[in-house]
């Protein structure tokens, strides 16, 4: 109606509100309609009003949804025009036309206290017209846009690659995306504090990373987060923001077809890696697919469950065996330099305690990439705060529930703004291809990355309770999804506050299930002591460090809170020197494997009444009949 050769202009929602037109900031004076999505219309007002004769709000809304919409009474005031998302949807060119002449209605009478009780003379029928040539270059920009990575944009309609509009877009930001699509970096404040402003290019030379991630694991919360770590631009695998070379880090989905490499990969020698549950990140990469089909804004609805189920059947399990690709190809690009390719989970990186820790791991990193000075450690929390937790600025009820911390990683936390169903169901068929995925994947690199090995022991964890819960050998109330300790069965122990405290005279005792890192049965043995001892609990890992350290799911804990726990230590005496103290006993139950001496726990240890030898041909089996065999071998052992 107004300005119908112009690109959309966006008002940012800052302190300073700055106004960003193709990707440049302008006077709002030099334009007619801005966009945003700042709805404190009265601050809005008292700031600008005095640069003009009047200010007019438009606000589009879902009335029924509370958090989609303004207070009624804003409505009633006579500078402002509150339209339903319902009145702007049009099916095909009459219904197109048919939207903008009741808008045009709309305006003339809203609006008449100020222009004039004749709306013909100041929005005549040929700004209408000029309207509609508007939405249906609009409608041609986003079939040209169709094919094109979602990252893509074109400035003057707000639309996005996958054919989404960009200005519906930014109504519903997930993973840390700033306002209008635009990114943000950090000012370290003192005493750990920090601004927010904007990326710029590096003055010199710089050497560029790799932020690759399989998709739904959020690698737009990553790409914030690292302009705001380094202040510096970030780029994609497609280029669509033309930044070239110049950029700290290059975001890819590859090797899976929603990624690629760039022209100059040869010269990238660094990497960091993020991965999700699989449970997890293939729905989310679902979901962005379902919103892209429907033409609705990213992050902003989930599919229904029928539709998820329909896509499921259909490809998740090749999504399955990509996922596992996609771990290969990044393990086995830096197999030998594990420090130029570390591993972040998602998980981790949003979790309330780790996920600050996990954000200083990942400014480390990137401090040893020339051209590269990230912000002040002291400050990263608060980076990590603004980028991750963006949604802890929510008031009152919602902010209430974003904020409620997690006990545990959970994999089917959803931690994004889109509504509806969050149930993603699987079968029992799909979860054992999760569970042999990524059983292979940590029999081929649990010996070579140990961040990787904790990560993917605890998916495996996760997708084993899931299965047994579809399978109906546990029930949904007896997991453990919430991260709160639950009653066990018969012969279980129980925890507590204190550490494990154990049925009837038992006095407490340890059991250190122990391999070595090639053992390939391991994780079988584990898995079947952790279901008689402990079958709700994350695996408990004891690392081969000098201080023997206790890991479980990511973080250090006491040791006389668990039962079972695993290690690829071979030093038993050692172990058992410095745990023994804390227990009536410690027992050893090992897995061997081959023949070389060099490679095996030695006989005359296995002949110790606290130990106990399993030969990895004992855990072998290709059926559920099988399965059970050997549990019931070990058990009776």
């Amino acid at each position: 109606l107004f300005e119908p050769e112009q690109d959309i202009a966006f008002m940012e929602n800052k302190p300073d509100l700055p106004v960003l037109q193709n990707g440049r900031q302008v006077a709002l004076e030099d334009t007619i309609i801005t966009k945003t999505h700042n709805i404190d219309l009265i601050a809005l007002y008292n700031r600008f009003r005095p640069a003009f004769e009047e200010i007019f709000f438009v606000v589009t809304m879902r009335s029924n949804d509370e958090n989609a919409s303004v207070h009624p009474q804003l409505c009633k005031y006579k500078n402002v025009l509150c339209v339903e998302y319902s009145e702007l949807r049009y099916a095909d060119l009459e219904g197109l036309k048919k939207v903008v002449a009741d808008l045009s209605q709309r305006f003339r009478n809203r609006f008449a206290y100020f222009f004039g009780d004749d709306g013909s003379q100041w929005l005549t029928d040929g700004m209408e017209a000029s309207a509609v040539r508007r939405l249906e270059q609009m409608e041609q920009a986003k079939r040209d846009m169709e094919t094109e990575p979602f990252e893509a944009v074109h400035f003057k309609f707000g639309v996005n690659g996958g054919g989404r509009v960009a200005v519906e877009t930014t109504v519903n930001l997930q993973e840390g995306e700033s306002e209008g699509g635009r990114r943000r970096l950090s000012v370290a404040l003192p005493n750990g504090g920090c601004d927010i402003t904007w990326p710029q290019p590096p003055q010199g030379a710089i050497q560029t990373a790799y932020a690759a991630s399989y998709p739904g694991c959020g690698a737009r919360m990553t790409w914030n987060l690292i302009e705001a770590l380094t202040g510096l631009w970030t780029g994609d695998d497609w280029d669509n923001n033309h930044r070239g070379k110049r950029v700290v880090s290059v975001k890819t989905h590859y090797p899976h077809d929603a990624g690629k490499l760039v022209s100059w990969d040869n010269e990238i020698k660094r990497a960091l890696v993020i991965i999700r549950n699989p449970m997890g990140a293939i729905p989310s990469f679902f979901n962005h697919i379902y919103e892209i089909k429907n033409h609705l804004p990213i992050h902003s609805e989930r599919a229904p469950v029928e539709a998820w189920v329909e896509w499921r059947d259909k490809f998740a399990e090749n999504q399955v065996m990509k996922y596992g690709k996609f771990v290969d190809y990044w393990m086995e690009r830096f197999d030998k330099f594990n420090k130029d390719r570390p591993i972040f989970s998602y998980e981790a990186l949003t979790d309330d305690i780790q996920g600050p820790e996990e954000a200083i791991r990942m400014t480390q990193f990137l401090a040893q990439s020339k051209g590269v000075v990230p912000i002040e450690e002291e400050s990263v929390p608060c980076v990590w705060r603004a980028v991750v937790k963006y949604k802890d600025q929510i008031p009152d009820a919602n902010k209430r529930r974003l904020n409620e911390s997690r006990r545990r990683l959970d994999p089917s936390h959803h931690d994004s703004q889109r509504s509806g169903p969050t149930e993603r169901p699987y079968t029992p068929e799909q979860l054992l291809s999760m569970v042999q995925m990524l059983d292979g994947l940590l029999q081929k690199w649990s010996a070579r990355n140990t961040r990787l090995k904790e990560i993917l022991e605890g998916y495996l964890s996760d997708v084993n309770e899931a299965y047994l819960v579809v399978t109906g050998q546990i029930s949904p109330e007896a997991s453990r999804s919430d991260g709160d300790a639950s009653p066990h069965d018969v012969a279980a122990v129980e925890a507590t506050d204190t550490g494990v405290a154990f049925p009837g005279q038992i006095g407490p005792f340890h059991i250190i299930q122990a391999s070595m890192p090639h053992d390939m049965g391991s994780i079988v043995l584990t898995n079947i002591l952790m279901g008689v001892f402990e079958p709700n609990a994350d695996i408990t890992e004891i690392q081969d460090w000098p201080e023997l350290p206790v890991r479980q799911h990511g973080m250090m804990i006491p040791i006389d809170r668990t039962i079972v726990s695993r290690t690829t230590c071979s030093d038993i005496l050692r172990m058992y020197k410095k745990f023994r103290p804390m227990f009536d006993e410690v027992f050893f139950v090992i897995s061997n494997s081959g023949k070389d001496p060099e490679n095996r726990f030695s006989d005359e240890l296995c002949e110790y009444s606290n130990v106990l030898c399993l030969e990895q041909e004992e855990l072998v089996y290709t059926n559920k009949e099988q399965m059970a065999a050997v549990a019931r071998n070990v058990i009776t052992k």
